[in-house]
């Protein structure tokens, strides 16, 4: 009985043992050297754009496409969904279309234009360094939003 009751009291003491996490430490110096091509997704703090007095990036963004797009055709409508990036600088980078419109012939040309175009935003934040991120936004294809 001695034995057994032994064994238990072992064999949960190694599970637990084994059971604990390492934590890794990165040291701060290899966070601090990320080159100027790295791209976040996700900061501390995320690119912020402002447009006429809109309380959120999101509804900056908005209320700029909906003031700005240039329509095609009348027949193009649906949502768009595009990815770039906001620099360092404050400017616009690498604009890529993940999701499009096949029903509307120019609609590239007229995302690529509007999102070129738009004012700076304010960079991105890791750690209290500017860093590159990348963003996912849709635009709205609507002539009756106009």
């Amino acid at each position: 009985m001695k034995a057994q009751l032994l064994f238990i009291v072992i064999l949960i003491l190694s599970s637990k043992i084994y059971g604990q996490t390492e934590e890794v430490l990165v040291p701060k110096s290899t966070i601090e050297s990320s080159t100027k091509s790295d791209i976040f997704v996700i900061v501390e703090q995320m690119p912020e754009f402002q447009y006429k007095n809109c309380k959120s990036t999101n509804q900056s963004f908005a209320r700029y496409m909906v003031d700005s797009i240039k329509f095609p055709s009348i027949d193009c409508f649906g949502k768009v969904y595009i990815q770039f990036v906001v620099e360092v600088d404050s400017t616009i980078g690498e604009i890529n279309i993940l999701r499009g419109l096949d029903n509307c012939e120019g609609y590239k040309k007229e995302v690529k234009r509007l999102v070129s175009s738009m004012p700076n935003w304010t960079p991105g934040r890791q750690r209290g360094n500017l860093v590159r991120v990348m963003m996912t936004m849709p635009i709205i294809f609507d002539p009756s939003m106009n």
